[in-house]
């Protein structure tokens, strides 16, 4: 974390609580991640000290997450954002609502999921009716979250490599992608299909 401390504090300069810092940690790994906490700890403070949100992986091991969770803030000496993983090395839904009862975090990051398919607005509806006032973020690749089996743009490609050449052009409607303020346009050649993305804002 060393070499990405300077432009992490010039960033947090500028935007204070609009940035979220992820704090240095391995997948997985409970132990190193505790020590990493330790280690970086003066840096993470700095940053943290000119407003930006230090958020923690909650990572699975040998410790509860809620434990994990309560020595991290200890080794960290600040008072971290919860982010539980939901891709790589994956908290199911029972343990994220347990987490939360247990600890009542202010605010919980899912790590690598989006809100544009059913099962994660069933987990938001979940986490909400437990807690109200619960501030909740996400993040995930928009690309990867329209496409696959039964997704809006894979079924989109679908249709376009069917249809006629004189219906090549198609934009793909999806409410993450509004928010964002992203556009994605296709054309489909006979052979080929090519995408471009333009910013609204």
């Amino acid at each position: 974390m060393a070499e990405t401390a300077r432009p992490l504090r010039r960033l947090a300069a500028r935007l204070g609580n609009r940035l979220s810092v992820v704090a240095p940690d391995r997948v997985a790994d409970q132990v190193v991640t505790l020590e990493r906490l330790s280690r970086y700890r003066s840096q993470l403070e700095e940053i943290a000290g000119l407003g930006a949100e230090i958020l923690i992986p909650v990572q699975n091991g040998e410790l509860s997450p809620a434990e994990f969770y309560r020595r991290a803030v200890e080794a960290s000496g600040l008072a971290l954002v919860p982010a539980m993983p939901m891709k790589k090395a994956a908290t199911g839904f029972d343990g994220v609502l347990a987490f939360v009862r247990e600890i009542r975090p202010r605010r919980i990051h899912l790590l690598g999921m989006g809100y544009e398919t059913r099962r994660p607005r069933r987990l938001v509806d979940l986490l909400l009716a437990t807690d109200p006032t619960l501030r909740l973020s996400m993040d995930s690749n928009r690309l990867r979250a329209v496409t696959g089996n039964g997704r809006k743009m894979t079924t989109l490609e679908t249709q376009l490599r069917d249809e006629e050449p004189s219906s090549v052009f198609a934009e793909v409607e999806a409410e993450g992608l509004q928010l964002a303020g992203v556009r994605l346009d296709y054309r489909c050649d006979r052979d080929a299909l090519h995408m471009g993305a333009a910013s609204t804002a």
